[in-house]
This record gives structure tokens, sequence and C-alpha cells, in this order.
């Protein structure tokens, strides 16, 4: 894939189509690694929804601004004051589509109804990334009828996926938000199941039952996988050694270390910073 794609649809190809859809694609693209890339909007007419394949960035909405990180999803309401932007000491690379149609009301009542924020976290964003890649794929080409259609259609299926790994009550919800940013606060700080629970003021039963039912995962499978999120960032902007990234991070040992980041990320440590300088 390329760079950099923006794929903007006439409005009179989108007026010519002969079918209704619930959840109409009117842009869509691509950005790899930009620099100095914000955006600063008082409202448009579509939702916006962006997924962060790696790398740092920012959204503010609703007068609260958020760090976005690598597997976090951004979501925008229509008609509502936002912006984002890349980290500049560490850019980001998104995939992001904005998207109208008379589904919206009902997919902002979804929203609500699961507690689902309008910025949340996915522990395997890979099949969000195929659908959107698809996405951007299927509108690369003359604008065909079956192919915006088809566009629109797995748009759809993603928007609905969300709800399948994230059911949290709007209580649930908060503690999750408050967990992951204590989570954040404390990446070298080794944090336990219990010190997390405590923070919380919830049974360690009831922190790993909210996480399962938001995110598909455990508290400390979520935690480590920022952990290691955080130590690529380092392996590719930084020369510390592999063991001193280790020992920062808590790890027993270089060995231990170097087996959870290749289960993550498919690479042991050393090759995943060669691959990536080389890359960017």
């Amino acid at each position: 894939m390329e760079t950099h794609v923006n794929i903007l649809l006439p409005d009179t190809i989108l007026d010519s189509l002969e079918f209704q859809h619930s959840f109409i694609v009117n842009r869509a693209g691509y950005y790899q690694r930009p620099s100095d890339y914000h955006m600063e909007r008082d409202g448009i007419e579509e939702a916006v929804l962006i997924l962060c394949l790696d790398g740092c960035g920012y959204a503010e909405y609703k007068g609260k601004r958020q760090e976005i990180h690598r597997g976090d999803v951004v979501f925008l309401e229509p008609r509502t004051y936002h912006s984002y932007g890349t980290r500049d000491d560490d850019p980001w690379t998104i995939l992001w589509v904005h998207f109208s149609g008379s589904g919206l009301p009902a997919l902002l009542s979804l929203f609500k109804k699961h507690g689902l924020q309008h910025i949340f976290h996915l522990e395997n964003r890979q099949p969000a990334a195929e659908q959107l890649e698809q996405i951007v794929q299927l509108l690369s080409g003359r604008y065909a009828a079956m192919d915006i259609y088809k566009a629109c259609c797995k748009l759809e299926l993603l928007l609905f996926s969300f709800f399948e790994a994230s059911p949290p009550s709007p209580k649930d919800s908060r503690y999750i938000e408050e967990a992951v940013r204590f989570m954040k606060e404390n990446l070298y700080g080794n944090m336990d199941l219990q010190a997390l629970s405590r923070h919380l003021g919830l049974t360690s039963f009831h922190t790993i039952r909210i996480f399962k039912s938001a995110f598909m995962t455990t508290p400390m499978q979520y935690y480590n996988a920022l952990r290691l999120d955080e130590a690529g960032r380092q392996l590719l902007h930084t020369d510390d050694s592999v063991a001193e990234i280790s020992r920062r991070f808590g790890y027993s040992s270089q060995f231990h270390f170097s087996q959870n980041f290749k289960k993550k990320t498919g690479l042991p440590p050393t090759e995943y910073r060669k691959m990536m300088r080389c890359k960017y």
C-alpha cells in the first residue's frame, strides 16, 4: 500500500447510485507515518473512523484530549468539533474512513447502550485493518457502483463487530477508562492485577470480568501488550540495548522479554529494530 492514499467519492457519483445503504462511505484513506499531520474541524456532516496501526497520535473530542496508540480506534460523531493528529516524535500510521447514512442514529444509540467510548482499543486490530484496507482498495478504482456497494457493506460489518467484543455498561466503561490510564502511567512499574484492582476499588474477579467483556482479554494481557508496544517504540527510536529495555520494563531476563516480544510481533527485538529502521 502507498504511504498516502486519500480517496474522495464525488457527490455526483453517490447521488447516482441505484441502491440505498444504511452507511455510505464518503471518503477513505491511509497515512503511513506522516510528518506534521494535524486536523481540526468545527464539525462536518460525516462521522469519522480512524484505526491506528502503529506509532502514536492524539484526538480531542468533546473537550477531552487523549493519546492514541497502536490498536486504538477513534470514532467521531458528525457535526461535532474535533481535532486529531500525529505525535511528532513517533508519527502514527492510520487507516480511516468518513461515512454518513440513515444508520448513524441507530449506531450512536448502540455506542451509548454498550458504553463504548469514542476512543477504544482493539487487542487484535488485524481483522479491522483488513476490512479498512479492502474498503480503500475497492474505492481506488473507477468508482464502480458494485465496488462502492461492497465497501459500504464491509464498513457496516466492521462497525457492528465492535459491539461483539465491547458490551460493558457505562459504569464498567468508566472503570476500564481509568484502568487503561493507570496502566499507561505504570508501564515501567511491573504492575500486577492486585495493584490495579486496589486502584479501581474492585475485586480481582470483577476487574478481569469487565476487561474480558470489553476486550476479550485479561487485564494483565492488555497491560503486557501496552508495555510491548512501548518497548517496540523504544527499539525503533532509541539506541538502548535490548537488555536495557528489558530491565526497564521489569522482565526477569532478556530471554523472557525476547520471547514475549517475538510472540506479539513475530520477530525477535533485534530483528524488529533492524527491519523497522530499514522500512522507515
